[in-house]
């Protein structure tokens, strides 16, 4: 799944790595097909209700291999869509029920009122330091954290679920992350972020600085 450019998550992965003097391998997984142990992270992209139900029954069979990836050192990243898909449920707007992995306990509930579309910014922590996020959001999905982390604080958009200005889950699983968000453009929008989750693959810190353009985009941002 990859609605709103979600492949670009994996282009700013390559782009990110490239400047912090690193060769990042992309493959497209498609369903059916067989799955080697030998990659780091993972990302599955945003699609339609009708999307999500067709993919749910190839990533329901492999649910042994995921939670092994994510025990030994893995990093799943799901972006709407996807991140709904890691939780324990999701009932859509209409009733119908759509299979998760269940690696988090969070529920999505689908509401027929106000879509959550717009603009999205929030703020983390992470290693010590506070980050700005961007990105844009289209979820009719209510997500109810269960207990769970947050990925950051709403200071502009919905997030979530409209209520509690929580955006997304971060949590340990194992030696491995979960990352869900409802942000699209998430990795190209927040080349920080991106390279936080390259330095959890290395196990070390890397060399980046933000390039003048992106320097100014996230000043525009923080006005806008």
């Amino acid at each position: 799944m990859a609605l709103y450019g979600d492949r670009g998550n994996a282009i700013a992965l390559q782009a990110v790595g490239a400047r912090c003097g690193l060769d990042v391998q992309v493959h497209a997984l498609e369903a059916g097909e067989e799955w080697a142990l030998d990659f780091d992270l993972l990302i599955l992209g945003g699609g339609q209700d009708f999307d999500q139900s067709k993919v749910t029954a190839d990533l329901l069979g492999r649910a042994a291999f995921l939670k092994s990836f994510l025990i030994r050192g893995g990093i799943f990243l799901g972006i709407c869509g996807g991140y709904q898909l890691l939780g324990a449920s999701f009932r859509t707007q209409e009733g119908l029920e759509i299979p998760c992995l269940g690696l988090c306990k969070f529920i999505t509930v689908g509401s027929s009122a106000k879509r959550l579309v717009g603009n999205l910014a929030f703020r983390a922590e992470l290693g010590g330091e506070i980050l700005d996020f961007y990105g844009f959001e289209n979820h009719s999905g209510r997500t109810d954290l269960q207990g769970h982390s947050a990925l950051g604080k709403v200071t502009r958009g919905h997030g979530n679920n409209g209520l509690d200005q929580s955006e997304g889950v971060y949590e340990s699983y194992g030696a491995g992350l979960l990352v869900g968000t409802y942000a699209h453009g998430f990795l190209p929008r927040n080349p920080l972020f991106t390279k936080h989750l390259l330095e959890q693959i290395v196990g070390a810190s890397l060399p980046f600085r933000l390039s003048p353009f992106e320097q100014a985009s996230l000043a525009d941002s923080r006005r806008g």
